[in-house]
């Protein structure tokens, strides 16, 4: 369950149209409504963000606590997630940025919101940047074009990689299969009947 003061930020946020009050005030604020990741529940969480081209950026900071916030763990075992921006409401993948990716983005994060890195200062654990990406469908994407994106030399190169361990395979397959197949009745019998059976056999 939200806690009463997310719970009356969700509800302002909703009442009027992506605009609260409050700490709030004039930020970038969007809702994050995740899975739990041990009860199946559905949450909604305010949380800041900050845009970086097309993607949306939100950061596990919990107040510079000592422990990830509990959307994170829902992220990692539910990623699918559903974002409310002003009164857009759309489907989205929560994919937590790693390596140099996520140093990069966290920089990006501190320059628009210098209170990030005094949260980063303050714990000894790395925040996780999240980036929100919009689900295929949602962004007009046909689902095809995600094939483009995974790694399509090393798809076509697998295949050259073994050439003989294929070739022997076919080999194998062209000197077995003929006598399997010259074993079958042909044409296939129907069902109760025998493959001289033509159309009309049981008549009369």
């Amino acid at each position: 369950m939200p806690t009463p003061f997310n719970q009356s930020v969700v509800d302002e946020f909703r009442a009027r149209g992506g605009q609260v009050g409050g700490p709030f005030e004039g930020g970038d604020l969007l809702l994050l409504t995740t899975t739990g990741a041990r009860s199946g529940k559905r949450h909604t969480t305010p949380l800041g963000f900050v845009r970086d081209g097309d993607l949306l950026l939100v950061v596990g900071s919990n107040l510079g606590g000592p422990h990830h916030p509990d959307w994170f763990h829902n992220v990692l075992a539910h990623p699918t997630v559903t974002v409310e921006l002003g009164t857009e409401e759309f489907e989205a993948v929560a994919v937590p940025a790693e390596g140099e990716r996520r140093d990069r983005l966290f920089g990006r994060v501190v320059d628009a919101e210098p209170g990030y890195g005094d949260y980063q200062a303050g714990t000894g654990r790395l925040l996780p940047v999240v980036v929100l990406e919009r689900s295929a469908h949602e962004a007009d994407i046909p689902a095809q074009a995600a094939v483009g994106e995974a790694e399509p030399t090393r798809f076509r190169a697998e295949p050259e990689e073994k050439p003989d361990e294929l070739t022997a395979h076919l080999d194998y397959e062209e000197e077995s299969l003929p006598p399997i197949l010259a074993t079958l009745p042909w044409p296939p019998a129907p069902p109760g009947g025998t493959p001289e059976d033509g159309p009309g056999a049981h008549e009369g």
